[in-house]
């Protein structure tokens, strides 16, 4: 077992703080919190960012797509590629999956074909779906 130090943001655990406050009490900040609750909090955080830590998080092939997107805005400086990339997966890796296609119109969504003139086509084609999908589901809410 890793027995490196986790250092848990400040942020997170103040976030997790006041998601617990009951509505009538939502002024109790966490520097005004008791010590034993801190501690508890932090104990929670720090077990799982070290389950994460030992069980990473393997971006999908969609997400892999998404974030070589990301890669290529950055241009040419490597280390905004890399700094650009970590953080857009470090946003994405919690992020619910993306509900599935309607069968009524996956006849309509274009296959990506990436081409060495274009490397961006996928994620191009990935958008234009994107946006079928959501008319989509606009029209069946708004036909409600």
């Amino acid at each position: 077992m890793d027995e490196r130090k986790i250092v848990v943001p400040e942020g997170m655990l103040k976030a997790a703080w006041h998601a617990q406050l009951p509505a009538d009490n939502p002024t109790y900040e966490w520097d005004e919190g008791d010590e034993l609750s801190k501690k508890s909090y932090r104990r929670v955080f720090e077990a799982a960012l070290r389950w994460l830590l030992e069980n990473p998080i393997v971006p999908s092939e969609t997400d892999v797509i998404i974030l070589a997107d990301v890669s290529l805005r950055a241009g040419d400086d490597r280390n905004k590629q890399v700094q650009d990339v970590a953080v857009e997966w470090q946003r994405r890796m919690f992020l619910a999956p993306e509900p599935e296609v309607p069968e009524e119109i996956k006849d309509l969504l274009a296959t990506p074909i990436p081409t060495a003139n274009n490397p961006c086509a996928v994620m191009e084609i990935k958008n234009v779906n994107e946006k079928i999908i959501e008319v989509y589901r606009r029209g069946k809410k708004a036909a409600k």
